[in-house]
C-alpha cells in the first residue's frame, strides 16, 4: 500500500529503502536525520552515526550484504546490517575551491554491487547545472580509486529536443535536470 510519512517537525522525506523481507522495517532521510519506521509507519528510532546525527542526509540505500549505505552533506557512510557505523567511506565536498557547489545526492546499487549515485554541480544558473552519474566499485567496504562517470547532459539535451523543450529555464527542464 502507500505510506506518506512525515517527520516530527513535518519534514518531507528524501530517500528511503526497506531493510529486510522479515519485518519490511524502512529507513527514510529527513533534513534532520534518518529514522527507523515498521512497515505500519511507526517510529521504531533513530538511526546515528556514533554518537551524532547525520547531517542533512539526502538518501539511503540497503546493500546486496545486508550493509546500508547513508549519503549526508558529508560523505557516504557505511552502516552494518545492525545499523551501527562502521565508517566513512568518502567525503562529500558541498564547493569546491571556485566555490561552485559540488554534490552527490542519491544513491543507489546495481547488480553487480557497484554504487550509482547522481552527482550535481550547481553553476549558479540551472541552465549550467551539469549532472553525471558516479559509479563506485566497493571492495572490503571501500571504494576502489577507478570511478566511472557517466555525464547526463547529453541525454538531457536528447530529451529536450524530443519534448521540444526550447527555454531551459522551464520548470518541466528543471524537474528534468
Amino acid at each position: 500500500g502507500e505510506l506518506t510519512i512525515k517527520s516530527k517537525k513535518g519534514e518531507e522525506p528524501y530517500g528511503m529503502t526497506v531493510l529486510d523481507d522479515d519485518d519490511e522495517s524502512i529507513l527514510i532521510c529527513y533534513e534532520s536525520g534518518v529514522a527507523r519506521y515498521d512497515k505500519a509507519g511507526l517510529l521504531l528510532g533513530h538511526v546515528k552515526k556514533d554518537t551524532e546525527e547525520f547531517s542533512f542526509p539526502s538518501d539511503v540505500c540497503k546493500l546486496t550484504d545486508g550493509k546500508v549505505l547513508v549519503l549526508d552533506r558529508n560523505g557516504f557512510h557505511l552502516l552494518d546490517k545492525s545499523l551501527l557505523f562502521i565508517k566513512t567511506l568518502k567525503e562529500n565536498r558541498t564547493t569546491d575551491k571556485s566555490g561552485s557547489t559540488d554534490l552527490f545526492c542519491s544513491l543507489a546499487e546495481d547488480e553487480d554491487g557497484k554504487i550509482l549515485t547522481l552527482h550535481n554541480r550547481f553553476t549558479g544558473e540551472p541552465s549550467l547545472t551539469r549532472a553525471s552519474v558516479f559509479i563506485f566499485e566497493m571492495k572490503n567496504e571501500e571504494f576502489q580509486e577507478d570511478v566511472k562517470v557517466i555525464p547526463l547532459e547529453p541525454l538531457i539535451d536528447e530529451a529536450m529536443a524530443q519534448l521540444e523543450i526550447s527555454d531551459p529555464n522551464a520548470s518541466m527542464c528543471e524537474n528534468l535536470r
